[in-house]
């Protein structure tokens, strides 16, 4: 079971536009007189934040040490659960960037499947 990042071209709006679009109101309602802006709107996606795990840095910098790296991306998630032995897609979900792997786990399982065992990345604990 894992979760794959899906990018979508970032979108350009005011502050005003965006507290309507996390509202819940259709691209058509925030934008009624130009519906082919409307159009290229996409108002489901969402942020997230994937971080990396510590890198070294070049010798002879002053801070010398471990650096983290956070990369901020705009899009989906689809999450996936595959069968180990059959290799077969079990079950799948597609959601916004910013909603947590764990909350999806229910819905990709598969209750008929044999196996008790489940292999997940850490997200689904």
């Amino acid at each position: 079971m894992d979760a794959t990042l899906v990018f979508a071209p970032r979108q350009r709006m005011t502050k005003a536009e965006k507290a309507r679009a996390k509202a819940g109101e259709a691209a058509s309602d925030i934008w009624p007189d130009d519906l082919s802006k409307a159009a290229q709107k996409d108002t489901d996606a969402g942020w997230t934040v994937k971080y990396s795990k510590a890198k070294t840095t070049k010798e002879g910098e002053e801070d010398a040490g471990l650096v983290d790296i956070s990369v901020p991306h705009f899009g989906y998630k689809n999450h996936v659960s595959i069968d180990r032995k059959w290799h077969f897609i079990r079950g799948e979900t597609g959601t916004n960037a910013a909603r947590y792997d764990g909350h999806e786990r229910s819905s990709v399982l598969d209750e008929t499947n044999s196996s008790k065992a489940v292999w997940a990345d850490t997200g689904y604990r």
